[in-house]
C-alpha cells in the first residue's frame, strides 16, 4: 500500500497557553474526502492553518507525502498544498487573473492553455471575471475565486475552511462535483472543515466532529 498523503499522529495544539486540540490522529489517502464538522471556535481553522504551516504551540507528528513537517522548509511545504482559508486571502487590489497567475507561478506554470482551469472557471461563471479586481467581486464570487485558486496548482492535498458559507445550494452542489472530479483526476485528498455536513458529498466520505478539542469519527 502506498504512503498516505497526510498523516497526523498524537497531535496536540495550544494557542495562548490554552489547549485547543488533544491527541488528534488523522490519515488522508488518495481520493479521500474528509469532512471535519465543528462549531465556531472549535479549533477546525487552527487545525487547517497548522497543516499549512502556520506556527502554533504544537506537539505530535505530521507528515505530508512522506515528508516530515518539522524537516521541510515551510515555504516548500506550502507549495505542495492547495488552500482555501481567510488566513491566506486573495490580493484584493489585483485581478482574478493576477491572483491565479501568482498561485501558478509558484509551480512554474501558466494560465495559458490550461484546459482544466478554463473548464472550472466556466462551470463557476468566472471566465468573464478574470480581468476584474477581487474587491469588485460579490461575496459569492470571491468564495469561488478562492476555491479556484486552491485547485489551480493541482496539489495532492487541498485544505478548505468553510468554503460554502456564501454560496446557494445549487452553486454548492456544482463546487462539490468539481471537488469530487478533482480528487479523482489528481489522486488527491480533500480535507474540508465546515459548520455542518456537506450535501452531495461522495459515498467514500470520512466524517468527523471536532468537539472540546477531540476529533471523533461519525458513521455515515
Amino acid at each position: 500500500m502506498s504512503n498516505p498523503i497526510l498523516s497526523i499522529e498524537n497531535f496536540t495544539l495550544k494557542k495562548d497557553g490554552k489547549l485547543i486540540l488533544k491527541e488528534m490522529n488523522l490519515t488522508g489517502n488518495s481520493e479521500d474526502w474528509i469532512e471535519i464538522v465543528g462549531r465556531n471556535n472549535s479549533g477546525k481553522s487552527l487545525l487547517l492553518n497548522s497543516i499549512y504551516g502556520f506556527h502554533y504551540d504544537i506537539n505530535g507528528r505530521m507528515k505530508f507525502m512522506n515528508h516530515e513537517f518539522d524537516k521541510l522548509n515551510v515555504q516548500e511545504w506550502r507549495k505542495k498544498i492547495g488552500i482555501y482559508s481567510n488566513s491566506v486571502p486573495l490580493l484584493k487590489d489585483k485581478t482574478l487573473r493576477a491572483n491565479l497567475s501568482i498561485a501558478l507561478s509558484i509551480q512554474n506554470e501558466s494560465l495559458e492553455g490550461d484546459e482544466y482551469l478554463q473548464k472550472i472557471l466556466t462551470q463557476l461563471g468566472l471566465n468573464e471575471k478574470l480581468l476584474q479586481a477581487i474587491e469588485s467581486l460579490s461575496d459569492s464570487e470571491k468564495s469561488l475565486a478562492m476555491l479556484v485558486r486552491a485547485l489551480v496548482t493541482k496539489s495532492k492535498l487541498v485544505l478548505l475552511d468553510c468554503p460554502f458559507r456564501n454560496l446557494d445550494k445549487l452553486t454548492q452542489r456544482t463546487c462539490v462535483e468539481i471537488l469530487k472530479d478533482y480528487a479523482k483526476k489528481n489522486a488527491a485528498c480533500i480535507l474540508i472543515c465546515t459548520d455542518e455536513a456537506v450535501d452531495y458529498a461522495p459515498e467514500n466520505r470520512k466524517l468527523f466532529v471536532l468537539e472540546s478539542g477531540v476529533l471523533k469519527p461519525i458513521k455515515t
